[in-house]
């Protein structure tokens, strides 16, 4: 059952999420002269200008800032979305979610900019956000998901096999873990395929035993593999097995 405190707790959290994607995409849409001169100086530069040029865009993009990527800046963000997985079989899986998505500015040097953005490493549905706040009740959800974040991309790549949409791992959190599936289907728009982690529950440390599949860190890892985001990488299916070729 979900408490008064709970309920309040994820309506606060949705509203934060949903005005911090707000503002993101307020920057994306009207372009600020600011923003796009820092951008082209980034691209053409390099050195000290491009520093400078990468700072400023850290200053003017409201968004977590991860890495650069050759002429590629990446940023994270979180979204308040419906369910990801369309027609699902399990109702759990039509539950309302947050998801963390990738911000990737690309472009060509002396010619043109463009920013791209989508479903990156997890989606967190409001039930396992529930139980996080049931079962830790001075957990920060920002913190648990940039950690939780961070633990998937640091994880090993599999070597031979991705696990099953059935097998759960863990995903280490401040106080506990995330339990998730790997996710891979297809783009309903784009018919691209797609990968990512979904949440089925959150779990307290006193919660977790022996039996458990935690990801662990390890090279090649997630991030640097499956988990490139999709401006940056070619992916494709072949007798069931995924082809991933980072740009």
């Amino acid at each position: 059952m979900i408490g008064a405190e709970e309920r309040g707790r994820l309506r606060a959290f949705r509203r934060v999420v949903t005005a911090r994607a707000a503002r993101l995409e307020a920057v994306f849409t009207a372009k600020p002269p600011a923003v796009e001169r820092a951008a082209f100086a980034f691209i053409s530069k390099r050195g000290v200008g491009r520093n400078r040029a990468l700072a400023a865009l850290k200053r003017a993009i409201p968004a977590r800032y991860e890495a650069v990527w050759g002429d590629a800046v990446i940023w994270s963000s979180l979204a308040v979305g419906d369910a990801i997985i369309k027609n699902p079989k399990d109702p759990g899986q039509a539950q309302p979610s947050v998801a963390v998505g990738y911000v990737v500015l690309l472009g060509k040097r002396g010619r043109s900019i463009q920013f791209d953005s989508g479903l990156w490493t997890l989606e967190i549905p409001d039930h396992a956000l529930v139980r996080l706040f049931q079962r830790r009740r001075t957990a920060n959800p920002c913190d648990t998901i940039w950690a939780a974040h961070a633990a998937i991309m640091a994880a090993a790549a599999p070597s031979e096999r991705a696990p099953g949409p059935e097998e759960t791992l863990l995903v280490p959190t401040p106080g506990g873990a995330f339990a998730v599936n790997l996710i891979i289907g297809r783009d309903a728009t784009t018919d691209d395929p797609l990968v990512y982690f979904r949440a089925r529950t959150w779990l307290s440390d006193d919660m977790l035993g022996e039996g458990q599949v935690p990801l662990v860190p390890g090279l090649p890892s997630l991030g640097d593999t499956l988990l490139v985001p999709r401006p940056l990488r070619t992916m494709t299916m072949a007798d069931g097995k995924l082809i991933v070729e980072a740009g």
